[in-house]
């Protein structure tokens, strides 16, 4: 999963030829309770490219994005990061 801060693209992609697909998720913190909330998610799997769209990450909010295999094994979580820096 790759963030492109030109437009706030968000691409999510299959790199494995094994039948399973991948779910990337875009987290942010809710200013209303502070707990981890998620934003948006794409799916990717079955074709060739990758999929993915667009989410307006704002200012000084700190994001991350996670990607889960659809056949099962451990999340990989990203760094913190936040649109300004």
């Amino acid at each position: 999963m790759t963030f492109i801060d030109d437009g706030d693209v968000f691409k999510v992609c299959d790199t494995k030829a094994d039948g399973h697909g991948v779910t990337g998720t875009l987290r942010g913190i809710s200013h209303l309770t502070g707990k981890i909330v998620n934003l948006k998610s794409w799916d990717d799997g079955g074709d060739s490219g990758c999929d993915g769209g667009n989410y307006d990450v704002r200012g000084n909010s700190a994001h991350d994005m996670v990607l889960c295999r659809h056949g099962g094994g451990p999340c990989k979580v990203s760094r913190v990061f936040k649109e300004n820096e």
